[in-house]
């Protein structure tokens, strides 16, 4: 049975337990992780676990967790252990929990890094809730720390000069515009810069909010440099660049899009300063960035209503519409003239024939 002062999973966090789970996730609470950077990341944590009770057969969704504070339990003993075996963290859990049953438990496990590390690790059954986007797998005898570094790999893909090289155009809004890409909003940062080329749409993860945090709870090593619980502070603080790079605050196109997505992470800091003018400078993206950019960035405007949007190559574009706007209508007057000229003559010569045999 709950006890009073532990508030069950299906109610809203009250302040003093959203405190706790704050101080759990992201280490500490401050003015500079709170309300407005975090309301993003609230709303998720909330829609998450209410996620489980809609659409589900009844006893799919089962939890070894009932309350919040279950959570920050797991969240701890993860955090802990992330060099240990799923398979051992699960029978830590069997213990706490006082249960046998290793499915309850597991969803749990998955739930709370679903929670805290905004990863999509479900179970095969539970992935029909999100059939867009991938689920994740953690396998029994491997570690969370193993897991992590396995999905999060550094590129070794080697670009030149030139193929490295970033537009200033480069941006969500402008290929939206001209390149018929669609965004898809992600809650998953595994899920991030995930490009569907057969259906041109581009998942996008927002919550910057989120990323900050994770970015505040790292601690610094012995060489000054952040080092996050478990994701890298690096993959974190890279991935702030990404948003930074394809949503920049001075484009207005790209605010018109956000605010029709009802989208307020470019209000949010950090804004990381200078743009990122190349894609070695990414190293955990660069090639889901490369993608992105050779088959959408580069592809040719399909409508005449995005190629007269297209100003990615503004000499290409001006002299592609002088061609059409000035020297084809001349070379159609032309050929008119020619023709009525040429039909002219005709009938000049058949008239003086006539004459001649009158």
């Amino acid at each position: 049975m709950t006890s009073p002062e532990l508030q069950p999973l299906l109610q809203v966090p009250d302040g003093p337990t959203w405190e706790k789970i704050v101080n759990c996730f992201f280490g500490n609470f401050t003015s500079e992780l709170g309300c407005a950077n975090m309301e993003t990341y609230s709303d998720y944590y909330v829609r998450e676990i209410r996620r489980l009770q809609v659409g589900v057969a009844p006893g799919l969704a089962r939890l070894a967790a009932r309350t919040h504070e279950d959570l920050i339990h797991i969240c701890e003993v993860l955090s802990k252990g992330r060099t240990r075996a799923r398979q051992d963290i699960r029978k830590e859990l069997l213990s706490y929990f006082a249960t046998k049953d290793h499915l309850a438990v597991d969803r749990s496990i998955d739930l709370t890094l679903r929670l805290w590390l905004l990863l999509n690790v479900r179970d095969s059954q539970l992935s029909v809730l999100l059939p867009e986007q991938p689920p994740l797998l953690w396998e029994d005898s491997c570690s969370l720390e193993t897991f992590i570094e396995a999905h999060f790999r550094r590129s070794t893909t080697k670009l030149g000069y030139r193929e490295s090289r970033l537009d200033p155009s480069f941006t969500v809004a402008n290929m939206v515009r001209v390149c018929d890409l669609r965004v898809r909003w992600t809650e998953s940062i595994d899920d991030h810069l995930r490009l569907d080329q057969r259906r041109r749409v581009l998942s996008i993860f927002p919550m910057k909010g989120f990323l900050v945090g994770q970015l505040n709870s790292a601690v610094v090593d012995g060489d000054g440099n952040k080092v996050s619980k478990v994701l890298p502070a690096s993959l974190l603080q890279e991935t702030v660049i990404t948003l930074n790079l394809l949503f920049p605050q001075w484009d207005s196109a790209t605010q018109a899009l956000l605010r029709q997505d009802g989208q307020r992470f470019d209000s949010e800091a950090p804004f990381d300063g200078p743009r990122r003018q190349s894609l070695d400078e990414f190293s955990y993206w660069r090639d889901r960035l490369l993608e992105l950019h050779e088959e959408i960035y580069k592809a040719s405007p399909g409508t005449w209503g995005q190629l007269w949007r297209d100003r990615r190559n503004p000499h290409n574009w001006w002299t592609f519409w002088i061609v059409l706007l000035v020297i084809v209508p001349l070379t159609i007057v032309g050929t008119i003239a020619s023709v009525v000229q040429s039909q002219a003559a005709v009938e000049s010569l058949n008239l003086q024939r006539a004459s001649v045999s009158g």
